[in-house]
């Protein structure tokens, strides 16, 4: 049996202040927060599988209206838009900030089509979004009590 010593922030990868990905041709570069913002600010793993996916299979995107639930650091978000998507990412109020800089950091140019909205799905004001072709999420869920209010948003968007 062997012991070793080890501290958390210098082993887990969120709790690196910044991360760089390579996806189709460009380097994102992502501040990370987790002190300050938790799960949201953040990349995980699901988030580089589902990247590393829409690169091998850029038409899910192309020339479509994309919505990302979740955003947290736009990681997915920003994927998409390089492989020629319109998307449109989304996080709760007290997250945008954090993404719009992380947007802003890595796509100052303007030739990507990206933007950023408010999507809270646990509140009363609910979004629709009927005009996405293609609905994207990366670790979007993980508190059981939040479950309803996120299938609630796909039935009203249904309507």
């Amino acid at each position: 049996m062997a012991l070793a010593l080890y501290k958390e922030e210098n082993v887990l990868p969120f709790h690196k202040r910044q991360r760089e990905f390579n996806f189709l041709g460009q380097t994102l570069r992502i501040q990370q927060d987790w002190g300050k913002l938790g799960v949201a600010a953040v990349v995980w793993d699901s988030a580089v599988v589902l990247c590393d996916y829409l690169v091998k299979h850029q038409e899910i995107v192309f020339g479509k209206r994309v919505l990302e639930l979740g955003a947290g650091t736009g990681l997915v978000g920003m994927v998409a838009a390089l492989a020629g998507g319109d998307v449109t990412v989304t996080e709760r109020f007290e997250v945008l900030p954090h993404l719009e800089a992380v947007i802003a950091d890595n796509f100052n140019s303007g030739n990507y089509l990206i933007t950023v909205e408010e999507l809270d799905w646990t509140r009363d004001n609910i979004y629709s979004f009927p005009d996405f072709d293609v609905i994207l999420g990366a670790d979007i869920i993980y508190v059981e009590e939040t479950f309803p209010d996120l299938l609630r948003l796909f039935f009203i968007s249904l309507q």
